[in-house]
């Protein structure tokens, strides 16, 4: 990406850990890199929003000096990994503070891309984190943020429009080669879509996610190796890996996570583009009084997040492309076919690689149509949940693709039906 570069990557984390359990989860994560061996080519920076209270227990890497009744005072630090010969003598160091950082505002967040990663540590290769809580549609959400009002009634949020506004104000035409999200269910067709002028490869995950569960130790350590040697590493091999260490260290959750190629936007937007002319034809079968076959699709779709209608994706769409049925009048239209041959097609071309674990089963695929999810009209589980779990409009006009897609229309229509 910089032909002058002075390393050849730089990691970069923006993390929120307000609550103490999340802070004690960040205490591991941050052990974790201080006990791997690094390369002096490669650069490790952190931008924390938290309790700063709890800044001792960050400095000592110690859990136990987390104390959860302790006063609460926001702030937001920036830190970055001094890097000894041996890993024993990777230190923590604070190398700023900034007590009204906003990390849900985009011209915050470039802030820290453009002083704290591109000023002092230009690369390469750029890899980011973001770690903290995510509901399929933006993340950092809830208090912490500089000067937020603990009462106030608006909660804060980081939407995907804004992260993607960040780094391009940063990075300009530059991309991200890879980010990687520690935030629960983003793994949406509308995560990608607002991100692919601005990131390369996106790994996240569509479930549930333990904090933990990633193999931090072995991402720096594949990093460092390969650096060391020489060898190229590129974005997509890092994202495979990244999911292929979960075939190899069996994750605590039923999980199901993938790594999307967003580098080609002629793909990203084509497939958009088919999805809207799919979404016209199947619009019109609701006109015609097929909403429920057409809600059929959505119900036996593999679900992602049941509680919050979120869906496989092409799950959805194998579902219409396999269906049979016994009125002729309902068989699929050859422009339906069509249509939905270039999108499974798209789907194996933008999935890199899929993860999947069920129980004691778990699933590894490569340029499948399983990855990316989607929302449903209606609720894939009935039992234990409540109406604002399920309710459309509290989440997902959120989304910008949603707002203005004709797949967002349709998903509108048939939750008004059902």
């Amino acid at each position: 990406m910089h032909n002058s570069a002075k390393k050849e990557w730089t990691v970069f984390f923006l993390a929120k850990s307000i609550e103490s359990e999340d802070t004690k989860r960040l205490i591991r994560l941050l052990k974790k890199i201080e006990n791997t061996s690094f390369d002096p080519h490669i650069a490790v920076v952190f931008c924390i929003n938290f309790n700063r209270f709890y800044l001792d227990a960050l400095f000592k890497l110690d859990e136990h000096f987390v104390d959860p009744n302790s006063k609460v005072v926001f702030t937001t630090m920036f830190f970055q990994f001094s890097q000894g010969e041996v890993h024993s003598e990777n230190r923590l160091r604070c190398i700023g503070e900034k007590e009204d950082f906003d990390i849900t505002h985009a011209d915050d967040v470039s802030f820290f891309f453009k002083r704290f990663v591109l000023n002092k540590y230009k690369a390469k290769n750029y890899l980011l984190f973001t770690w903290d809580h995510g509901n399929g549609f933006n993340i950092f959400h809830g208090i912490g943020q500089g000067g937020v009002n603990e009462d106030s009634k608006t909660v804060p949020i980081l939407e995907m429009r804004e992260l993607a506004n960040a780094i391009k104000i940063a990075f300009g035409s530059n991309k991200i080669d890879l980010l990687i999200m520690m935030n629960c269910y983003m793994q949406m067709f509308d995560t990608g879509f607002a991100l692919c002028e601005h990131v390369d490869y996106l790994v996240a995950p569509q479930s549930f996610m333990e904090f933990g569960e990633y193999d931090y130790e072995g991402i720096f350590s594949k990093l460092a190796t390969d650096v060391n040697q020489k060898k190229k590493i590129n974005a997509k091999e890092l994202g495979e890996f990244v999911i292929q260490r979960f075939e190899k260290k069996k994750p605590k959750s039923n999980l199901q996570i993938s790594c999307v190629n967003l580098s080609s936007l002629d793909d990203i937007y084509d497939f958009s583009n088919d999805l809207d002319e799919l979404a016209e034809l199947l619009i019109t079968r609701v006109r015609n009084g097929q909403s429920q076959h057409v809600i059929s699709f959505f119900k036996e779709a593999d679900p992602t997040r049941p509680q919050k209608r979120f869906v496989d994706l092409g799950s959805v769409l194998k579902n219409m492309r396999e269906s049979k049925f016994q009125k002729k009048s309902l068989s699929l239209t050859e422009d339906e076919i069509v249509l939905l041959d270039k999108l499974l097609t798209y789907l194996t071309k933008i999935i890199v690689i899929f993860f999947r674990k069920d129980g004691s089963n778990s699933y590894l695929s490569r340029d499948g149509c399983n990855g990316f999810s989607t929302i449903s009209p209606v609720p894939i589980e009935v039992h234990n949940i409540n109406d604002s779990e399920t309710n459309l409009e509290s989440h997902i006009w959120k989304s910008d693709f949603m707002k203005s897609s004709r797949w967002g229309e349709l998903i509108y229509v048939l939750d008004i039906l059902d």
